[in-house]
């Protein structure tokens, strides 16, 4: 370069990039942070919403949802849904990539909403299958997590807990081993 002419030397060029590099670093982390925070509250809102959609089926039918006898309980809502122009929230954790049919897990013990006497037990959670990414159905018998068939448990997606909704229509995050107790399954206590 000709002196008189005005421009970066290589070592300047240099530190601006490592610069770069380490303030890149440092948000990296708090990016994918603030990003499993949205999916958990997107998961929650979904859940919720799940909620209003199954209180209207209960309401038309007379019936609770899981009473259909289908272990796919979004095929039933499906199809009301379509015959009475309700619009269906999402059914899948946003942390899937792969998607069939839900991953949300309704407690598999059929109550109508008359029945339910203790409203904070579990009614949907964020679950994860082991033999199959399609069970629909399953709770905690207190000894061991039972589906209609096959196995699920609840999943963990969000930084280790997941995400549950429970009767009165409030949401939780809560880990597999907080769930495992028959206080949260007890739906019926007089």
């Amino acid at each position: 370069m000709k002196s008189g002419e005005k421009g970066f030397t290589l070592i300047e060029l240099l530190v601006v990039v490592a610069i770069i590099a380490i303030m890149a670093a440092l948000l990296i982390p708090v990016l994918n942070t603030a990003k499993m925070r949205a999916q958990t509250a997107t998961c929650m809102n979904n859940l919720k919403q799940l909620k209003i959609v199954i209180a209207l089926y209960d309401q038309d039918h007379g019936i609770h949802l899981a009473s259909t006898g289908d272990s796919n309980w979004t095929s039933s809502l499906t199809i009301w849904a379509n015959m009475t122009g309700t619009k269906l929230p999402d059914t899948f954790c946003p942390v899937l990539k792969k998607r069939y049919y839900t991953n949300y897990n309704l407690d598999r013990t059929v109550y109508t909403p008359e029945e339910v006497t203790n409203s904070n037990c579990v009614l949907l959670l964020d679950g994860k299958n082991v033999l199959s990414d399609y069970r629909y159905a399953m709770r905690w018998t207190g000894t061991a997590w039972q589906a209609v068939s096959g196995t699920a448990e609840p999943a963990e997606w969000h930084n280790g807990v997941g995400v549950v909704l429970f009767w009165d229509g409030h949401c939780e995050v809560r880990k597999k081993k907080q769930l495992e107790d028959v206080q949260w399954w007890n739906v019926k206590v007089r």
